[in-house]
């Protein structure tokens, strides 16, 4: 993992470090700083000026900067089934459970569905990259929405995170990340180089959005139609379409604005 000066003694310390070793004062969430290295934010800005260059040779620049200005108010949208969140309601557990949380109560291994990926086997690998063995324990992930409905692959209840709760932890990622490295045969030792510019800090989603999917844009596209390009369901989760986001540290009710079911 690269490492960046810290911000109160100067040394060096590994970006996904939760504190200095050095001087013990915190840093800030990992899978953000990580986002906001300049070599990925100056990456991202290449392929946002090369998908808007795009655009206006196509003759749908218009229609671009209206799909931005919409994602710049999209909203984090995490979905998940009732049994997963009725011990928060009852008053049982107080936090809500993160994958690895599940997975150590987890009594047998939950079946693949034919044709998939066995995404438990493969997520502790491609998490530990993104943000570290002790950080990917922290992460939670919800989808991009222009709406307050998420991907129903991942349960029937779609949980509208508050903003002012999570804005400053969230990182955007291009897709589902294992399908990300899957896809693009990602080896552990490339991860820093392979997704550089395929990520960004929760300001910067807007731009994320337009480097992805500038190319399905056309000058007659309909605004109703953008929820629909930014989230799409697929016949299975391999086949889901979306921007995927990570929100680091825990979560309660108070970090849901609404939800629906």
């Amino acid at each position: 993992m690269s490492t960046s000066p810290c911000e109160f003694c100067n040394d060096p310390v590994s970006d996904v470090a939760e504190y200095c070793p050095h001087c013990s004062q915190p840093r800030r969430f990992p899978n953000v700083r990580l986002a906001e290295r300049p070599e990925n934010r100056n990456a991202l800005q290449f392929r946002y000026d090369q998908a808007v260059a795009n655009a206006k040779s196509r003759g749908c620049d218009a229609v671009r900067q209206e799909f931005e200005k919409a994602v710049s108010s999209s909203r984090a949208v995490l979905a998940a089934t009732i049994d997963k969140l009725q011990p928060i309601a009852n008053g049982q557990v107080a936090l809500f459970s993160t994958f690895y949380d599940l997975d150590r109560k987890r009594i047998s291994a939950r079946s693949t569905k034919p044709g998939e990926p066995d995404w438990d086997k493969i997520r502790p690998t491609v998490e530990g990259c993104l943000f570290g063995d002790n950080g990917k324990r922290e992460i939670t992930h919800a989808a991009l929405s222009l709406s307050e409905r998420s991907l129903t692959t991942y349960g029937e209840c779609h949980l509208l995170l508050r903003e002012s709760h999570t804005a400053h932890r969230l990182s955007a990622f291009e897709e589902n990340s294992i399908a990300f490295f899957i896809k693009r045969k990602v080896e552990a030792a490339d991860t820093e180089k392979a997704i550089r510019g395929y990520r960004c800090a929760w300001k910067d989603r807007q731009l994320l959005a337009v480097a992805k999917l500038e190319s399905k844009l056309q000058s007659t596209t309909a605004s109703v139609k953008f929820q629909e390009i930014l989230l799409k369901e697929g016949a299975s989760g391999a086949d889901d379409e979306f921007i995927e986001l990570h929100l680091f540290g825990p979560m309660t009710l108070k970090s849901v604005e609404k939800l629906t079911v």
